[in-house]
């Protein structure tokens, strides 16, 4: 997988991981996520989202392992307790698994980082994100999110992880739920990221 390029971490905004010249954008000085920062791997473009969707549709779990590796180098040094992004029930039914669940445990297995795969429960089920715009993705998520046992958050640094981060919604959701049941902060960490500036700017040099 020698076409897959990493995002170079030094050209990303700390806070919300999209690219940026300076080490918080100007978005984020007037509007921070409630997450406490973001990391991707890379792109969600070409052979990289062929393999994910290989890894989530398909059922090639050996990925996981893959993807895994890549992430282990990622993870923040003050994170203590891994959470994977809940599937919704129908989702999960379907497919026979979440593909960020299977992520957590293959890089707790890597890191040594514990994690807690019932961490974050969903409160409801909430129509797929695709092809949602972002305002309809915040909707569609917005509450969707619980922590059932608060004291295995509470006052700890939760790395939340994911597949894919677009609008951040989903992850915005998901960081309110974690903060509001005491998280000391939230480290949003996705394999890919399907963000328009960072694709523009990768064909502008980082490749």
């Amino acid at each position: 997988m020698d076409s897959i390029t990493q995002l170079p971490p030094e050209s990303s905004c700390r806070r919300c991981g999209k690219a940026a010249d300076e080490r918080l954008c100007a978005f984020c000085r007037v509007h921070p996520p409630e997450y406490d920062s973001a990391a991707s791997w890379t792109l969600y473009d070409g052979a990289a989202r062929s393999l994910l969707h290989l890894y989530k549709y398909r059922r090639v779990l050996p990925a996981g392992t893959w993807f895994a590796a890549r992430l282990a180098p990622l993870l923040p040094a003050s994170a203590e307790l891994l959470v994977p992004v809940p599937l919704a029930r129908g989702r999960q039914r379907e497919r026979g698994f979440n593909q960020s669940e299977l992520l957590a445990r293959r890089l707790s297995r890597l890191t040594h980082l514990p994690y807690d795969a019932t961490g974050l429960a969903r409160r409801r089920e909430t129509w797929t994100q695709a092809g949602l715009s972002r305002e309809e993705r915040e909707r569609n998520v917005n509450g969707a999110f619980r922590v059932p046992e608060p004291r295995r958050i509470d006052g700890r640094s939760i790395l939340l992880l994911d597949d894919v981060l677009t609008t951040g919604a989903t992850a915005q959701a998901c960081a309110l739920a974690l903060k509001a049941a005491g998280a000391a902060a939230v480290h949003l960490l996705t394999i890919a990221r399907a963000d328009l500036d960072f694709a523009g700017r990768t064909l502008a040099g980082f490749a």
